[in-house]
């Protein structure tokens, strides 16, 4: 999760900036990943592990695949790109 905090911090310093649905959905998403890190909390590292397998590795391919689909919307000349 360390290197999602540096990318939710990116897309939060964006949304400072100029607020759009694209940077909402994208801190919604790294929020679900959160969420999984918050219940995995104190777990055993073998349920930790099977909890991130099961519940946040969907949810980090499926943003990946989002990411991916945004892209060429976004002038690359902006910061969110």
């Amino acid at each position: 999760m360390a290197c999602m905090a540096h990318v939710r911090r990116k897309f939060v310093d964006v949304f400072a900036s100029q607020s759009n649905a694209t940077v909402e959905q994208a801190i919604r998403r790294i929020a679900e990943l959160y969420a999984v890190e918050k219940e995995a909390r104190g777990k055993q590292p073998e349920e930790h592990i099977a909890l991130r397998q099961a519940r946040a590795k969907p949810v980090f391919d499926e943003l990946e695949v989002w990411l991916h689909a945004q892209l060429p919307k976004i002038s690359g000349k902006s910061p969110l790109a």
